[in-house]
């Protein structure tokens, strides 16, 4: 039996409302790459995150090597072996490739290759994994997927035996993969475990010896790679889903009425491309795909917040000019952002404040903002999102995540918008909240008539809300779905590049 590098013992780890990861017990196999799949929020980066001292679980056990270890920060897990390469790149850029890869490795350097010069030890790391940049070169200098090696050289620097890569190709061109998925499996021929957090699911049965199955903060289940599909693993990540209150509203339909967005053409250097999207009034249009699909991107060119290189946007007919988001808001586009603290609300003002800022215009006369117009107005769309108990008077940190979102939820609504963009619009919040926003979602859509585009990694939400849906993946359009199409699996398969390609014509909105 293979030796054991690490195990994890009944894990949890909760933000608030929210249980990140629930009693996870999980062993990886020394010498080995251990892939770690699940949808969007099932726990992968928190594990990830535990296992190097980044996060403390409030409950379980870490081992590693068989020893028992209570990791207080990053540094613990760096003395003990542990490197953490995160989804982002985390160089300096403006230092050169040596200064980066034996920065933080002083210490053991000093223990360890005292009376070798940097220069010799950085030629024998390079020589280990086939990769040889100019030790001088800056690193801004380097592709993504030179800059990943380079931060392998760095846990090697420091004495790395377990290395933890999350989504280490997510941003990557296809062509540059060959390469670091060569560096991945000749670390693991020389000895190191890698644990490998990644969406693609082709890469990670073709690198990894074993894949454990992540849903809910929870394990549900291990398999060995050589035994295993994208289809088998897309079932086991989807599993059978907990009943949730969603409002019964009759979908569909809504080919006849006016249309209230429309999006052509919209594309987005090295994010977006050839966008075409439509969203008719009293229409909810789902827009699924995983972290780095395009989503977020798409919601703010279109709300005029970031800028795009070609296509056109208008509402109800007219064209908006790029980059505005003052224009969009006067035509009646609302954007409320996946991040509520830093985006979306001002945590030093209070509610009403909040919910207020950006109609002070229609609130105000000569000049003057009328206070009891705006007490009045704030009240009223306070009342209408859910907010309790209503004291507006206070801030935003004193709220529950999911007050907190209702707030956000006022704020745009108090302009009663033709269209509304929710983005993540119940991250973070309890079901209770959860169902509360579902039946405004609704409400809005079928009786004020808004054109609703609803961006979630929740499936059920887009499943269950949506008239039609629309699927991302890598920037592009991967699949449209009608009422009658919508399948969770069917879009899971899109978000992931395993759809029907015929799926990708406009299915005449």
């Amino acid at each position: 039996m293979s030796a054991v590098a690490l195990a994890l013992d009944g894990v949890t780890k909760t933000y608030g409302a929210t249980t990140a990861l629930h009693n996870v017990s999980l062993s990886v196999r020394a010498g080995a790459i251990h892939g770690l799949v699940g949808e969007n929020g099932a726990g992968k980066s928190t594990m990830g995150k535990v296992i190097g001292g980044i996060v403390r679980p409030d409950h379980g056990t870490l081992e590693v090597n068989g020893r028992r270890v209570h990791y207080t920060s990053p540094r613990d897990a760096i003395d003990d072996g542990i490197a953490v390469m995160a989804q982002e790149i985390s160089l300096v850029p403006a230092m050169s490739v040596i200064e980066n890869v034996f920065l933080g490795a002083e210490r053991r350097l000093g223990r360890k290759d005292a009376g070798r010069s940097r220069e010799d030890i950085y030629e024998e790391l390079t020589q280990r994994v086939g990769f040889h940049p100019s030790p001088r070169a800056r690193v801004d200098s380097l592709s993504i997927s030179e800059q990943q090696r380079v931060q392998i050289l760095r846990a090697l620097a420091r004495g790395a035996k377990i290395l933890i890569m999350d989504e280490p190709t997510s941003s990557q061109h296809r062509e540059e993969l060959r390469k670091l998925h060569k560096v991945f499996s000749e670390l693991r021929d020389d000895g190191m475990t890698i644990i490998y957090v990644s969406h693609f699911l082709d890469d990670v049965i073709a690198l990894a010896d074993d894949i454990s199955i992540l849903r809910g903060g929870q394990i549900v289940g291990h398999v060995p790679a050589a035994d295993t599909t994208p289809d088998q693993l897309l079932r086991s990540m989807l599993g059978q889903r907990l009943d949730t209150v969603f409002p019964q509203r009759e979908r569909g339909n809504k080919e006849h009425a006016p249309r209230a967005l429309t999006v052509r053409g919209l594309s987005q250097k090295h994010t977006l491309s050839g966008i075409d999207l439509d969203i008719r009034e009293g229409e909810i249009v789902g827009l699924a795909g995983l972290v780095g699909s395009g989503r977020t991107e798409l919601a703010r060119a279109i709300f005029g917040i970031d800028r795009y290189d070609t296509g056109q946007v208008e509402v109800a007919g007219t064209a908006l000019p790029k980059h505005s988001a003052a224009a969009a808001i006067k035509s009646g586009v609302a954007l409320v952002p996946e991040d509520r603290i830093t985006q979306g609300l001002l945590q030093n003002l209070s509610q009403e404040a909040n919910i207020a800022l950006p109609h002070l215009k229609a609130l105000s006369r000569g000049g003057v903002v009328l206070k009891q117009a705006v007490r009045a107005r704030t009240h009223e769309m306070a009342t209408e999102s859910g907010v309790t108990p209503l004291r507006l008077a206070t801030k935003p940190a004193t709220l529950s995540g999911g007050n907190q979102q209702k707030v956000l939820l006022a704020k745009w609504l108090l302009g009663r918008p033709r269209v509304l963009i929710l983005d993540e619009p119940t991250r973070g919040v309890d079901i209770g909240a959860k169902s509360s926003i579902y039946h405004l979602i609704a409400k809005l859509a079928d009786e004020q008539k808004m054109g609703v585009l609803l961006i979630s990694s929740e499936l059920e939400e887009i499943t269950e809300l949506s008239d039609r849906v629309v699927v991302l993946h890598d920037g592009r359009v991967a699949a449209r779905f009608d009422t009658h199409q919508i399948d969770g699996e069917e879009i899971m398969r899109a978000a992931f590049g395993y759809s029907d390609t015929k799926r990708i014509e406009d299915n005449g909105n």
